[in-house]
């Protein structure tokens, strides 16, 4: 069979992605990342706007409205450098973000009817003796961002102990209500795949278990964010008492105390609370808006800082 030259000329234009009628491809247009045309200044705290209050975006000194709200400059890109130094809360050092809604640049209180104090949040939010870490000196932990559950799986013989039960579900009530139902910790036999999981169990037979050890926690932290973990109970009496609640604290993120009648203060004292003071409740409160790697006294703009090893976090209390 004879193929004629002209076929022969269509058949390797198609094989051959020569063929001359295709519509030349237009380049795609790059997305720009949104600036978000203001920013919302708030109290962390009350919730209130900040009014009055100064902001400097990209090096231009603005004023907030009587709804706490800054008009972005023109020109200004994501990414710009955010300041607020405004009186009565922690400098906040941040960036701007890409979004299309006014992002909402809460402030943390420098002091507050609570008990909270600069030094206080230092310790709680940002100091880890064990870790050696001077005052201040570690990165904020937090649950994963995004997580609105956190799962904790009870070993069989606190599953079979009512009080450590009820212990247990204190510990989780006590979080709830801190965070203002933010985070919900809850009891599960069956966690979701995925899902952010602590695993607490009665085992004194551990290796982390030493002469003075009531129990200790151990957070999976990758990026600065704590992704699961583990508590454990060295002593019989530890799970019925406050030392649950103060174990789930270190789960969420939360370091030790400086006071003696804080939950988080590390040794198991008369006079100590079994659940969260307010003082406590309000920095945890304050953390759901930090994201992770935030460094003392309140700046986010390095963020990814944050180491992005993963690694084991152990607290040991003797509370």
């Amino acid at each position: 069979m004879k193929i004629s030259i002209g076929v022969l000329a269509v058949l390797c234009a198609i094989s051959c992605g020569g063929e001359k009628n295709s519509s030349p491809v237009s380049p795609s247009t790059p997305v720009l990342p949104r600036v978000p045309a203001s920013v919302v200044l708030m109290s962390g705290e009350t919730g209130q706007p900040a009014a009055g209050a100064t902001v400097v975006i990209a090096g231009q000194s603005l004023r907030a409205d009587a709804s706490g709200q800054v008009m972005v400059p023109p020109g200004v890109n994501v990414g710009a450098f955010v300041d607020l130094v405004v009186p009565g809360f922690l400098d906040r050092q941040t960036s701007l973000r890409e979004g299309t809604t006014p992002p909402r640049l809460t402030l943390w209180p420098r002091t507050s009817p609570t008990g909270l104090d600069e030094n206080f949040t230092a310790i709680l939010v940002y100091t880890s003796t064990a870790e050696g870490a001077p005052i201040g000196g570690l990165g904020l932990r937090r649950i994963r961002a995004g997580t609105t559950a956190v799962y904790v799986v009870l070993s069989d013989n606190l599953l079979n102990d009512a009080a450590s039960v009820a212990w247990h579900q204190l510990g989780a009530d006590s979080i709830n209500v801190a965070t203002g139902g933010r985070l919900i910790y809850q009891l599960s036999t069956n966690p979701p795949p995925g899902a952010v999981i602590i695993n607490a169990s009665y085992d004194p037979t551990n290796t982390g278990c030493g002469a003075t050890t009531r129990g200790f926690s151990s957070s999976r932290v990758s990026g600065g964010e704590i992704t699961g973990g583990s508590i454990v109970y060295c002593v019989p009496g530890a799970p019925r008492t406050g030392t649950v609640v103060h174990e789930m604290g270190h789960s969420f993120g939360l370091l030790h105390s400086p006071n003696r009648t804080d939950l988080m203060y590390f040794s198991f004292v008369s006079g100590r609370s079994e659940i969260y003071t307010p003082r406590e409740a309000l920095a945890m409160r304050l953390m759901m808006d930090r994201p992770a790697g935030t460094r003392f006294p309140d700046n986010d703009r390095e963020t990814s800082g944050a180491t992005s090893e993963d690694f084991i976090h152990v607290i040991r209390c003797q509370g």
